[in-house]
Parts: structure tokens; C-alpha cells; sequence
């Protein structure tokens, strides 16, 4: 071989800096691509737990209008009666799944909401001199704790009585 002829092919250091530079673009693009993808697991995650407790609360907050008395309303638990259609509606927390059930007099228990509910609190309101309640105050804590989302609704309803 004389010398100054001309050799096809890449030296070390074109094929080392090709690897490099291939190497950071896959990075770059794997790392685009799962945050891009973290990102829409989140979104799903919050408007699903939103979905779930607007339904809950207004499941609930029916059924509370509707009642002429309130039996018990507490932590995790909420039973109202209804005397105009004759049932009883009773708003159970399961604090090991996590999920929400109601049944009501005549039906079978109806799990509506599944997992995910960390705190359910009903809180009877009256009116100043009252022994009877005016409306329930409602207390909903939803999370998804690998996402790191957690949401909370509260809102008082009036009873029609």
C-alpha cells in the first residue's frame, strides 16, 4: 500500500462518536417519551378520581334532597330515609378497598365507586335552636397515591323537608 491512498471506511473515532451521539439521542427520545406518557397516566388518573367524585357527591347529594330524615351520618357512612319513595339509602366506605357502596331498601348492594377513596366523612347541619337537621355537609378525599394526586370535594346540601 503506498502512502496517501485513499482508504474507504470510518477510523475508531468516527465510530465511537456515532454511538455516543446515537446513544444521546435515544436517551433523549426515551426520556421524552416516558415523561410524555407519565404525563397522560396523571391526566387519565386526575380527571377519572374528578369523573368519580362529581358522580358520588351527586349520587349522594340526591338522594340527601330528596330524604325526609337523616339516620346516621358520620365517618365512613351516611343513611338517610326517604318517606315519598318509601326506602332507605344507606352510603357505605370500605376503608380496605376503598370503595364506595350504596344500597338501598329493596336493592342489592351497588358498589358505584371502586378503590381510591381515602376519606368519606357526612356531617348532619342544623339550624341554630333545631334538633333536626337542615342538610348534610359531605366530605370526599380521593387519591392515587404511586401518581401523587389526591383530590377533595366538600359541599353542603339542603334537605327538602
Amino acid at each position: 500500500m503506498k502512502i496517501g491512498e485513499n482508504k474507504s471506511g470510518f477510523t475508531i473515532l468516527e465510530l465511537i462518536f456515532s454511538v455516543v451521539a446515537s446513544a444521546i439521542l435515544l436517551l433523549t427520545v426515551g426520556t421524552v417519551l416516558f415523561m410524555a406518557l407519565r404525563s397522560w397516566d396523571q391526566n387519565n388518573a386526575y380527571v377519572t378520581l374528578r369523573r368519580d367524585a362529581a358522580f358520588a357527591i351527586e349520587m349522594m347529594s340526591r338522594d340527601i334532597h330528596e330524604s325526609s330524615d337523616i339516620i346516621t351520618a358520620d365517618e365512613n357512612h351516611l343513611s338517610l330515609s326517604n318517606n315519598v319513595r318509601n326506602y332507605v339509602a344507606t352510603y357505605t366506605l370500605n376503608p380496605i378497598d376503598q370503595s364506595m357502596s350504596c344500597i338501598r331498601t329493596g336493592e342489592a348492594n351497588l358498589p358505584f365507586i371502586a378503590g381510591n377513596i381515602e376519606t368519606f366523612i357526612a356531617t348532619p347541619q342544623m339550624d341554630q335552636g333545631s334538633t333536626t337537621a337542615n342538610g348534610v355537609h359531605l366530605h370526599l378525599k380521593m387519591v392515587v397515591p404511586k401518581l401523587d394526586i389526591a383530590i377533595t370535594n366538600e359541599t353542603f346540601v339542603h334537605m327538602r323537608n
